[in-house]
């Protein structure tokens, strides 16, 4: 370290380095007592080193996740890159790309949320179907036979013989249509 100007410089230096001979060749007073002056600037220096080499990580993995959300189609991929904007706090536009993918997340779950709600409503409708075709075959079941051929039983029969046509049409239909 050099103090004062022109002629009046000290330099602080230990004791057979570089610096105190370059003092004592060019005739400069040479103080070997430097305490902790030197740390200030040591200090100082790693901060800034460390500082940007943070800055270089944070960058990296910003641009990462920017690429990964182009990519990104899952509820489970766009909740991870929103992870790591979140872990990289106030750098750049972090937070606000947090938000987007959250965003797009979420979405992304209802809509799951919503298809597997409609599957399960059609599952239960051809359940229903189902158990209504069994009912109508229990109805031919039992009017089957001469008597069936007029009167009351004739009418279920007929009845049933169409529902079952209906049923069998929409079972179908909730089939291809799934």
């Amino acid at each position: 370290m050099f103090y004062g100007q022109g002629k009046n410089v000290t330099v602080h230096a230990i004791k057979g380095s570089f610096a105190e001979k370059y003092a004592v060749e060019h005739g400069l007073k040479v103080d070997n007592n430097i305490g902790d002056c030197w740390k200030i600037p040591l200090a100082k220096a790693a901060e800034e080193a460390r500082r940007k080499e943070e800055e270089k990580r944070n960058d990296q993995a910003y641009n990462r996740l920017l690429g990964e959300m182009d990519t990104a189609k899952t509820h489970e991929e766009w909740s991870v890159i929103a992870d790591g904007f979140t872990q990289l706090g106030n750098y750049k536009e972090a937070p606000e790309q947090a938000d987007l993918c959250n965003k797009k997340a979420s979405e992304i779950q209802r809509r799951i949320e919503e298809s597997e709600r409609i599957e399960r409503e059609r599952a239960a409708h051809r359940q229903a179907l189902l158990d209504e075709k069994a009912q109508q075959e229990q109805i031919l079941e039992q009017n089957k036979g001469l008597r069936a051929l007029f009167g009351e039983k004739a009418k279920k029969r007929k009845a049933a013989l169409a529902r079952l046509k209906e049923i069998e049409d929409e079972l179908i239909n909730s089939i291809s249509g799934s």
